[in-house]
């Protein structure tokens, strides 16, 4: 299902090797940072955002449901 994702989504932030990435480099480094230090404490090694073209994020399972409003204040701000 990931797959299916990754191919329909406008944008994706990657989680992986202790390290945040943008496939479309809109993001800021700060941004990124602040992404990674939230998945960093809550113990999360690999994890994936999918952003639409219309702006709706969807979160992998790995990202519990209590920290996906965070990550959307996050990206958004």
């Amino acid at each position: 299902m990931k797959w299916f994702k990754r191919i329909t989504a406008a944008q994706t932030i990657s989680w992986r090797n202790d390290r945040a990435h943008d496939n479309c480099n809109k993001l800021m480094q700060w941004k990124l940072d602040a992404i990674a230090d939230a998945l960093r404490q809550e113990g999360i090694d690999v994890a994936e955002i999918w952003i639409s073209s219309t702006g709706a994020m969807e979160f992998s399972q790995e990202i519990p449901d209590y920290l996906h409003q965070r990550l959307r204040n996050m990206i958004i701000s």
